[in-house]
């Protein structure tokens, strides 16, 4: 199903879906509520005077993981995400998280985010050799900074993360942070990448 209009993904939001839902915080089961809490405030604080609507959230989807452990079908279930599978569908001006990206995102690219959306690219990105984020022709394509996987299949090691903590780390630095704990909160293991990566986060 393509966008009516790529340069306006609102247009192919789904009420109540992708957009609608991002807004509800969900409930994380944690050790370090307090410590949790802290993160929040601190992003809240930053983002006071800015524009409170959090962005729409994207995935090109290639199946390139097994599906039973993978997180981007899990957020479309909850209808927190809104899921490609072509190129040509992903939303040009939104900001394309991409690990080979020269620019680092940050709390600058704010504005863009919530006026074209934030994309994550579904695949492996262990591999170099992985042509699609070559394809891309977007204009704000962004990398995350140095950071650590909570998943279990790649818990520990840095720049390897899911779908779900790169998005929910793009929405922490951007100034979300209860959109980010609503997608973190999806996943038993949410709360441990708030752990391993808290310093860099705040």
């Amino acid at each position: 199903m393509r966008m009516k209009n790529a340069d306006d993904p609102r247009s192919g939001c789904e009420t109540g879906s992708a957009c609608g839902k991002q807004g509800q915080t969900g409930q994380m089961s944690n050790p370090h509520d307090g410590q949790v809490g802290r993160l929040v405030e601190s992003r809240l604080e930053q983002k006071r005077g800015y524009s409170q609507h959090p962005p729409c959230l994207y995935a090109l989807h290639l199946h390139a993981d097994d599906p039973r452990k993978c997180t981007t079908l899990v957020l479309k279930k909850h209808g927190m995400i809104k899921v490609f599978s072509k190129i040509s569908q992903v939303p040009k001006r939104s900001i394309i998280l991409n690990p080979e990206a020269l620019t680092t995102l940050s709390p600058v690219d704010r504005d863009v985010a919530v006026k074209h959306g934030v994309t994550v690219i579904d695949t492996s990105w262990k591999s170099t050799d992985n042509s699609v984020f070559h394809l891309l022709k977007a204009p704000f394509q962004r990398r995350l900074p140095r950071l650590l996987a909570a998943n279990p299949v790649n818990y520990g090691a840095p720049n390897i993360l899911s779908s779900a903590e790169a998005l929910a780390a793009a929405l922490f630095i951007l100034g979300f942070p209860e959109q980010a704990l609503s997608i973190l909160s999806k996943f038993k293991w949410g709360s441990s990448f708030l752990d391993l990566n808290r310093e860099l986060l705040e």
